[in-house]
């Protein structure tokens, strides 16, 4: 899509001619949502490891397609309560025992 637009550049940082990709602000509310790096990807599929029963299980979510680069907006595959592996999900495999904390200990993460 092609756009024409004029604004303030007092830095200079774009120049006449150039091309940008624009990302506009958005706002969703109550929605569920995880860290990239709690996830892996295959074939452009996005899956997470949630925990049932102490072992690794992976799931395959939907994201919504604009991120900060640091978290993903869920848009299915997971409920609020489910837990997963928010750290080092491309070293697990499927069926690989998990040790959940207790909810009490706060500097405890999966």
């Amino acid at each position: 899509m092609s756009l024409r637009a004029t604004f303030p550049n007092p830095e200079r940082m774009l120049r006449n001619g150039s091309s940008a990709t624009l990302v506009f602000p958005y706002q969703r509310d109550s929605v569920l949502v995880v860290p990239q790096e709690a996830t892996y990807e295959i074939q452009d599929k996005v899956f997470v490891y949630r925990v049932v029963d102490g072992k690794a299980t992976s799931s395959q979510i939907t994201v919504f397609p604009i991120n900060d680069g640091q978290e993903y907006i869920v848009e299915s595959g997971l409920q609020v309560g489910d837990v997963i592996v928010a750290e080092g999900a491309g070293l697990l495999q499927e069926g690989t025992t998990v040790a959940v904390p207790h909810p009490e200990d706060k500097n405890a993460s999966i």
